[in-house]
């Protein structure tokens, strides 16, 4: 039966469903899959603009203007406890949602990836009461911070906080604590390995010239534990290519020519992304062949 010309009652699905759905699988996305400053869109298309109840003899328009507005409002975060303290939460251009459990590293005790659980949420622009109201940036798009606290199902050890900000439809990994975990393949040694965590979060970040200058130190100090009494960063990994097989240095990336282009993009300040993407898959690759040929 019909509610209207355009709407099927058996199968309507109200707005504020639709758009509290579609800002959940947002905070999923962005949380399993993204990293610090990075940043996923709301899916705010109306492919399912057919299936939204509405009113009895609202138009296709008046729900159009109603989507729209309602993605111009406040969102209205809430756990496990309840709804947000307020008596009004249904009324004004809200939409309520409650961020999902995810699953993460844990970094804690862990070490490894588990499901973590939804403790706590608070938007931190909309302290005091104010849980109605949104802020505008000055091109009048509603800004919202979002302070999530998260406790690991297994060890149920101390809550990872992670910061999310809000404007318009996207949201962006703006912080965490702990710092996010970063996966070291095997073959980097342990003695270097902070380096290769630190360019991955630097460059994960946007931080990419920063990333370059860790992997070139993390050339410096590797060449530092193979070199006798170097006098400078270039002799160090002369005297480590020295200690390689003929073999080695003909069929794998060169440790030298992998500090030139890295010396090369951090003196002129580059930043390249494609330096880095090239160097780190040179970088694993010889590595991993000091394992093939067993080298210490």
């Amino acid at each position: 039966m019909k509610t209207s010309g355009i709407f099927h009652k058996a199968r309507a699905i109200p707005i504020r469903t639709i758009l509290s759905q579609r800002v959940e699988a947002a905070f999923r996305q962005l949380l399993e899959s993204k990293h610090l400053y990075q940043s996923v869109h709301v899916d705010v298309s109306t492919n399912q603009i057919e299936e939204i109840e509405g009113p009895e003899g609202n138009s296709k328009f008046a729900l159009l203007l109603e989507w729209s507005s309602l993605l111009q409002g406040n969102w209205l975060a809430f756990d496990k406890q309840g709804f947000p303290d307020s008596g009004s939460f249904l009324l004004g251009k809200n939409i309520m949602f409650c961020p999902p459990d995810v699953k993460m590293y844990c970094t804690q005790q862990c070490e490894r990836v588990e499901a973590f659980n939804l403790s706590n949420v608070e938007n931190v622009l909309a302290r005091g009461g104010a849980v109605n109201v949104a802020l505008h940036n000055p091109s009048g798009t509603p800004v919202q911070v979002f302070v999530l606290s998260y406790v690991c199902q297994s060890c149920k050890s101390i809550p990872e906080l992670l910061l999310i900000r809000r404007e318009g439809s996207k949201i962006t990994l703006s912080g965490r604590t702990p710092i996010e975990h970063v996966e070291v393949p095997k073959s980097i040694p342990k003695v270097v390995s902070r380096f290769y965590s630190g360019a991955i979060v630097a460059y994960q970040s946007g931080q990419t010239l920063a990333g370059n200058f860790l992997l070139r130190t993390l050339l410096e100090q590797f060449a530092n534990t193979k070199a006798t009494a170097p006098k400078s960063a270039d002799e160090a990994i002369d005297q480590y290519m020295n200690t390689l097989p003929d073999d080695f240095k003909a069929r794998f990336p060169s440790f030298r020519d992998l500090y030139s282009t890295l010396s090369s993009d951090t003196h002129s300040a580059s930043g390249s992304p494609e330096v880095f993407d090239d160097s780190i898959a040179k970088l694993i690759k010889h590595f991993d062949a000091r394992n093939l040929y067993e080298l210490e």
